[in-house]
């Protein structure tokens, strides 16, 4: 795999540890005799779905990236995030793409290039992403913000 597509791997993966660690934050109850239990199953099977999710993904992406383990990879990828898209970039050009807002696809490697630079995650939205296709769902989620 070529060093950006392992930039990008690790970026993802550490966004998801991110994420994970304050949903769990937020979501943890004072402990108590039932609600313990209760917790800990609701944290399994987080966990489990979680790790389901990234090894369905994982094989195409072990052969490297390009084109076609980008293609197999990025709906799990996607599912995995839970985000609304998501684009797999090289440094050059898209890779492959999962979702709506097909409008931003061309914007995906400027995002990528900078968080490769950045050398951690980033969140693009809001006016970063705004735009004035009709429809776009990007673009309602800012006007509902």
């Amino acid at each position: 795999m070529s060093t950006s597509g392992w930039a990008l791997l690790c970026a993802a993966s550490v966004l998801l540890g991110f994420v994970l660690s304050r949903w769990a934050a937020a979501h943890r109850k004072p402990q108590g005799p039932p609600e313990e239990a209760t917790e800990a199953a609701e944290a399994a099977e987080a966990t489990f779905a979680t790790l389901h999710v990234a090894a369905r993904a994982a094989p195409s992406l072990r052969t490297g990236l390009n084109r076609g383990s980008a293609r197999e990879a990025v709906h799990h990828l996607r599912a995995l995030l839970g985000a609304d898209a998501v684009a797999v970039t090289d440094t050059e050009e898209v890779l492959a793409w999962d979702g709506p807002a097909g409008c931003h696809r061309g914007h995906a490697v400027r995002h990528a290039r900078a968080a490769l630079a950045a050398g951690r995650p980033l969140t693009v939205a809001g006016d970063v992403v705004a735009c004035g296709t009709p429809g776009c769902a990007v673009r309602g989620r800012r006007s509902r913000r």
